[in-house]
């Protein structure tokens, strides 16, 4: 079970924001509190991120 877990997250790293998006999809279906969180705040980064991007462009 952990490495069915484990392996979304290493190809969401490297296939970028769909697998990502994905990824969280399936975390969320465990219900684990402290998962949420995590998603929460990959969020607010991946805006953050998002934001300094466009202004670079």
């Amino acid at each position: 079970m952990p490495a069915e877990v484990f392996k979304p997250s290493l190809e969401g790293r490297s296939k970028g924001p769909k697998a990502l998006r994905e990824l969280k999809g399936e975390e969320e279906n465990f219900g684990c509190p402290a998962g949420k969180v995590f998603i929460k705040l990959r969020r607010e980064v991946k805006d953050k991120i998002g934001r300094l991007y466009n202004l670079l462009k």
